[in-house]
């Protein structure tokens, strides 16, 4: 595992051989300048949540590392990424938005929420 930066938060992401040594990649700093610079558009309650992960929630996780689109074609038991993954919570299933995954064995998960909620 690789301890990166993004906004002042450390990350721990998969060691991809080809990983930047810079604590921050570009296209993040791109992204968050992105959003910073046209945060009044993305936070109306027309920007949706499947817009905010395919232009920045993805671009985001792929910067540091994860495939997020499964371009290696890694069967289903061993993608890094799995969307809208179904786990068992106290006897209900639940299904988060991004389940990320080392060699097959679950780290974490994300929810994605649009800007406004």
């Amino acid at each position: 595992m690789v301890k990166q930066c993004v906004e002042g938060y450390d990350l721990l992401m998969p060691d991809r051989s080809d990983a930047s040594s810079h604590p921050c990649p570009q296209s993040v700093l791109d992204l968050t300048e992105r959003f910073e610079l046209h945060a009044e558009t993305y936070r109306r309650q027309e920007y949706n949540e499947t817009q905010v992960r395919r232009e920045f929630i993805d671009p985001l996780f792929a910067a540091l590392g994860w495939d997020v689109d499964n371009e290696a074609g890694h069967a289903e038991a061993y993608k890094d990424v799995i969307h809208e993954d179904a786990i068992k919570v106290g006897g209900s299933t639940k299904a988060p938005d991004y389940c990320f995954r080392i060699g097959g064995a679950r780290k974490f998960f994300v929810e994605a929420e649009k800007p406004s909620a």
